[in-house]
C-alpha cells in the first residue's frame, strides 16, 4: 500500500510503520506475512496481526468488526481487536492465532472433529442471525486459540474457532430464506461451473461443505476411508445446486446444518462409548505454525 511512490507489495509501508498510532498502541511491525494487507508485529511476545483496511464503498469489513467486536455472546466468531482510524486507510489489530490446519490433531474421536467443525458451523450461524453473510468461509480463513493464547490475549477463549477476513463479507437487509442470490465475489472456494450468482447464506452453507470436505482430506491418514456419515454430511451441505435466483433451498440453511449436526455428533458420541464406533481415530499428522 503507497501514499505516493510505489511500493514494494512485501515492503511494510512507511507510512504505518512510523505512524504515531501506531507507536502509541506499542506496535512495532516486523514482517509482512501477505502482499499488502497483512503485517506481523513486535518480535517479542505476544505478536498482533495488523490488517490495513479499504474504504472502498463494497468493502464492510471495518463495519462488520465495529458492530460485533463487543459482544460478549461466547458464540461470537469475531476475534477480539481494535479497528484504528489511521490516515490514509484504516487499521486492523487482532491476536496472531494458528489457522486450523496447523493444529495438530495427531489422534482423537471422531466427535471431536465434528465438535471443531460445529464451532465453524455455529459461526456461521451467528452471522446469519444478524444478517451477515461472510462470503468466504475457507481454511485460511478459520483461526483456532490455542492454550498458551488465552492468557497472551485478553478476550481470546482457548480452543474457540474464530472466523477473519470479512472483506467480501456483505450485511444485508432480507435474512435467510428470503435474500436473493446475489453476484459471488472473489472468493477462494470455487464456484460450481456457470454460476456467478448465489444466494449469500447458501454460499457460505456450501463453502461450509467444502470446508469440512477438506477438513477430513487433511485429518484422515492416507489410505483411511472417512466415515459413511461424513461423506454424507459433506454431500448435505454442498447441496445440488440448481441455480437458484431466489431464496435457495438446494441446500440446508446455517442453523438447520448446526441442529442436524449436533444430533449427528450425539449419536456418534454415544456409539464411541458403547463401543460401536472406535473411539480413536488415526489422524494424518499437520504441521503447526513455527
Amino acid at each position: 500500500m503507497s501514499t505516493g511512490s510505489e511500493e514494494s507489495p512485501l515492503e511494510l509501508p512507511g507510512w504505518l510503520k512510523t505512524h504515531p498510532e501506531m507507536q502509541k498502541c506499542g506496535v512495532d511491525l516486523c514482517q509482512c506475512v501477505k502482499p499488502v494487507r497483512y503485517m506481523l508485529s513486535r518480535t517479542i511476545e505476544p505478536v498482533y496481526a495488523v490488517k490495513i483496511l479499504s474504504f472502498d464503498d463494497e468493502d464492510q469489513e471495518a463495519a462488520i468488526y465495529r458492530r460485533l467486536r463487543h459482544e460478549q455472546d461466547p458464540r461470537n466468531p469475531v476475534l477480539p481487536c481494535e479497528v484504528l482510524d489511521l490516515e490514509p486507510k484504516p487499521v486492523l489489530l487482532m491476536p496472531f492465532l494458528s489457522h486450523i490446519d496447523e493444529v495438530e490433531l495427531s489422534y482423537g474421536p471422531l466427535s471431536g472433529l465434528l465438535s471443531v467443525f460445529l464451532q465453524v458451523v455455529d459461526g456461521v450461524q451467528y452471522l446469519h442471525e444478524r444478517r451477515i453473510a461472510h462470503m468466504d468461509v475457507c481454511y485460511g480463513n478459520i483461526l483456532v486459540a490455542l492454550k498458551e493464547d488465552e492468557p497472551q490475549y485478553n478476550g481470546v477463549v482457548a480452543g474457540k474457532v474464530y472466523l477473519i477476513d470479512f472483506h467480501t463479507s456483505r450485511q444485508l437487509s432480507s435474512g435467510p430464506g428470503v435474500q436473493h442470490a446475489l453476484p459471488l465475489p472473489c472468493t477462494q472456494v470455487p464456484p460450481p461451473p456457470h454460476l456467478k450468482g448465489f444466494d449469500p447464506y447458501s454460499w457460505d452453507a456450501y463453502c461450509l461443505g467444502k470446508f469440512l470436505e477438506r477438513m477430513v482430506e487433511n485429518t484422515y491418514a492416507q489410505g483411511m476411508r472417512p466415515p459413511w456419515v461424513l461423506r454424507r454430511a459433506i454431500g448435505w451441505l454442498v447441496g445440488k445446486e440448481r441455480g437458484c435466483t431466489g431464496a435457495c433451498n438446494c441446500r440446508p440453511t446455517a442453523r438447520k446444518a448446526y441442529w442436524g449436526l449436533r444430533v449427528l455428533q450425539w449419536a456418534v458420541w454415544a456409539c464411541e462409548s458403547c463401543g460401536i464406533l472406535s473411539p480413536y481415530i488415526r489422524y494424518r499428522p499437520v504441521r503447526r505454525r513455527e
